[in-house]
């Protein structure tokens, strides 16, 4: 591996909602730029956790561990996990570094992947959509069963509600395939729908003035009213519509 260029895959496991980074080559302190772009594109699809590969790295930069404390910081404001897996000689050099304790570790990404994807509060689903008429109930149900089991059924109208706006638009507008994320993190139930059209949708109407009235509103209106928060953001494969709900104290999130 000897003067390797540093080298970026990047695998999406949309099952388990975990996005894997890979790195091969030499790190170098310059290449912290391009991890933090590759990480940056992969919060766009807003994973539920982002595992940072190490393991066909080397690297004598001491500002290693800082980079990777970064990135999770990063990726914490965002509310995605980031977790890293390091071969040997990296997770010596990482564990004798101040900032350690910042950073979670794991020897493999087997191990990582599979004690992140076990964890009680990994809480995530995704629903493949297409242009058949069955889609929305099917996208509806699944959802509204996800709200049963993870606690929050007090919120699973507003969120049925949503996805059929959000699924429907994406149908309609951006070529009849979507995928579909729905997550609960930290008090709020969040549907994603991501599609292959980079034309962000505009609000007909400002945030909380419904267009035809409470009866009568469609789309992205019924959306603003419906949501605590949504928004839209282009991806390297399209674009992601996203709502987000906050779940009421009564229920077990």
């Amino acid at each position: 591996m000897d003067g390797m260029a540093l080298v970026f895959t990047v695998e999406r496991d949309w099952q388990d909602g975990i996005w894997t980074i890979t790195l091969a080559g030499d790190y170098a302190h310059a290449d912290h730029v391009d991890l933090r772009r590759t990480v940056a594109r992969c919060l766009a699809d807003r994973p539920a956790t982002i595992i940072l590969n190490l393991q066909d790295v080397r690297s004598t930069d001491p500002l290693l561990p800082h980079a990777l404390a970064t990135e999770e910081r990063r990726a914490q404001r965002e509310e995605v996990s980031l977790v890293c897996a390091l071969n040997d000689e990296l997770a010596t050099t990482v564990r004798a570094a101040r900032i350690a304790n910042f950073l979670t570790v794991y020897p493999s990404v087997a191990v990582a992947h599979t004690l992140v994807a076990g964890a009680a509060t990994h809480r995530w689903l995704h629903v493949l959509v297409e242009d058949i008429p069955s889609t929305v109930s099917h996208c509806r149900n699944r959802v509204t069963a996800a709200c049963l089991a993870w606690g929050v059924w007090p919120v699973q109208d507003a969120v049925r509600s949503v996805t059929t706006e959000l699924v429907g638009n994406a149908l309609r507008y951006a070529g009849g395939r979507a995928e579909v994320t729905f997550t609960l993190r930290r008090g709020l139930v969040r549907i994603g729908v991501h599609d292959f059209n980079a034309t962000l949708p505009v609000l007909p109407s400002p945030v909380g003035v419904p267009a035809l009235g409470a009866g009568r509103m469609r789309g992205l209106d019924r959306v603003a009213a419906t949501a605590t928060t949504w928004g839209a953001r282009k991806t390297p494969r399209g674009k992601v519509v996203w709502a987000a709900i906050r779940v009421g104290p009564s229920s077990s999130a």
